[in-house]
Order: structure tokens, then sequence, then C-alpha cells
């Protein structure tokens, strides 16, 4: 038998939090007003408040400042999976700035898998490329990619600075298509000490291939990523009509 949903008074609340936000455009970093404010708004329990805030504050939408109050967190990072724009532009366009600590870049000789992937010869020359992601200071993800270094001398460019991308097309190389999966990982020691997380907090982890026009693949990447700084997005669609 199916039953009547019935929204419970957090939900409830949770929700009313945040309708209120969007609804008052709150920007960045401003207070709610006090518990006993938003308590008499909504008839709602002191608790029930609190648990909502917490629900909000886990999700990355608030945060809160001892003996201060509650605030509304910085936007997260939010990504499009159909689109391909770079990470530098996407910052330059919403007005965010977007910096990069290399933490390894080197030429390595790629495996008979890779080599399958982009098409060349095993023993091909790639470049690997770590780096870490800061989202107005703040580290958001690590970013390792393999590139064919058949499009330039890739090796002599400080990443720290420029766009892989832009670089890319440079020589040549716009990229065009790709495919990537996500799911779910968990910080490994390094990975946490670099994002600021503890060990073994969940992270997303995306991994997939970069194409040019001519549907070569120029890049292998993996990318880890902390979600309560960073959402992800997509649009679906029909494939199919059907009559």
């Amino acid at each position: 038998m199916i039953q009547d949903y019935h929204i419970t008074p957090f939900e409830d609340t949770t929700e009313k939090l945040l309708h209120y936000i969007e609804q008052n455009h709150l920007p960045a970093h401003e207070r709610l007003p006090a518990e006993r404010t938003l308590c008499d708004m909504w008839g709602c329990s002191r608790a029930t408040l609190r648990s909502a805030i917490q629900e909000l504050t886990g999700r990355g939408v608030l945060y809160q400042r001892a003996g201060s109050g509650t605030y509304i967190q910085e936007p997260k990072l939010m990504f499009d999976l159909q689109n391909l724009d770079s990470l530098s532009g996407w910052a330059r366009a919403n007005g965010r700035t977007i910096a990069s600590r290399v933490i390894r870049q080197r030429t390595v000789a790629c495996s008979d898998r890779q080599a399958a992937v982009f098409g060349v010869e095993p023993g091909k020359e790639l470049l690997e490329l770590t780096r870490l992601r800061m989202l107005d200071g703040t580290p958001v993800m690590i970013e390792t990619t393999l590139v064919n270094d058949a499009y330039g001398r890739l090796q002599g460019h400080d990443f720290s600075r420029e766009s892989l991308y832009e670089v890319l097309k440079g020589y040549g190389a716009e990229v065009f298509s790709g495919a990537e999966k996500i799911r779910v990982t968990f910080a490994e020691e390094q990975e946490a000490k670099l994002l600021g997380v503890e060990k073994g907090t969940a992270l997303f982890y995306l991994s997939g291939t970069v194409c040019d026009r001519q549907q070569r693949v120029i890049e292998m990447f993996q990318t880890v990523a902390r979600p309560d700084k960073v959402r992800y997005s997509s649009r679906l669609k029909r494939r199919w009509e059907t009559g």
C-alpha cells in the first residue's frame, strides 16, 4: 500500500531556510537573523531550526562562527558536465579567482594502455601534470593530467600561471569533445593534506578523456574534488523521439 507522504518539521524548516536565502538574495558572508527571530517567523522549535542549520552547513550552504551566528557560505564551484570550458575561463566569467599550484610536472613514457587510448606507439612521451586548484584561496580539487606532448614543448610552460587548454589551443589542439565518469572516493593521506580535509573524507572522483575536432585523444585526466566546495550538474535530454 502506498502511504501518504508527510513532510517532517525538519524538512519543512530546511526548505524554508533555503527559500529565505534565495528569495532575499543573501550574499556570501551575510549573517542570518537570530535563531529566535527565525523560530518566531516559521513557528518551529529551536531544536528543529538548529538541525536544519546543521544540515545546510553540511551541504556547504551555511557556516557558523562561535559566539557570532550563522552566515551564508561562498557559492560552490558549479561544473556543467557537458561543458569543456577551462576552469580559469569559468572563474573569469564568474568573477572568482582560480590559482594553481603545480605538484608535479614531468615527461613520462606512455604505457601500453595509455598508448591505445592516445593512438600512439608505447613509450611515446607524455606530459604528466598534477595541480592543486584553489578557488578564492581555498583548495578545492587536485587534477592529474596526461597530455600528448606532440602538440608542442609543453614541459617549458608554467602551468601554475598558464591555462593548459589555452596553451594547447596555441599549438593548434583545440579541445572539442570528451567523455568522463564520476564516482565517490575517499581522501588518502597526501590528498587530505593538500585539500585541507581529514583523511578518509568523501571526495568526488572524475576520470576521462578529452579529444580535438578530429576526435584524437589529447588528454587523459583524473580529478578529486571537495564536495563541500564543488558541485556537478548535467542536462538531460531525450535521445530518441517515440511515436
